[in-house]
């Protein structure tokens, strides 16, 4: 609710502290529910790249669409020297340049380059991101390469 999310400071925040309990004070309502099935908890960048790493080690942990989160998309861009090691996804509207290598543990999203020569494993590249070089343990986004 943004009236929860206004609560908070900017750069590092408590979200129970400084949102839940003193909206409880003011009187507000707060609701929740419950969930049966996968979730992963994604507050930094490394917890967003195990949840990643999670589907791809794991793909019965999302059965029904939008899962099994694995493989490669029939629209995906992949050069014929590219080299690919499962587990691994790339997504449709993926390129994976010449010479590149990709995997294990990597997920390529739609609109996302790896770029001709670079080695990725534990990686995600975002959409309109490019990944080159070598790169490990990172999400890369259009931005840069997050690694903490």
């Amino acid at each position: 609710n943004p009236s929860l999310l206004d609560r908070l400071t900017p750069v590092e925040s408590d979200v129970i502290d400084q949102a839940y309990l003193p909206a409880l004070a003011d009187g507000a309502r707060l609701q929740s529910f419950s969930l049966s099935g996968y979730f992963e908890e994604h507050s930094t960048p490394l917890r967003y790249l195990a949840g990643n790493l999670a589907l791809l080690r794991q793909p019965g942990l999302v059965p029904h669409p939008p899962g099994p989160l694995t493989g490669i998309a029939s629209g995906a861009k992949i050069h014929a020297s590219a080299i690919l090691r499962p587990p691994l996804r790339i997504a449709e509207g993926a390129v994976i340049e010449a010479g590149a290598v990709v995997g294990p543990d990597v997920v390529v999203s739609g609109g996302g380059t790896v770029a001709a020569g670079a080695k990725l494993s534990r990686v995600v590249v975002w959409p309109g991101a490019v990944a080159s070089g070598r790169i490990e343990d990172a999400v890369v986004t259009s931005d840069g390469v997050v690694t903490e």
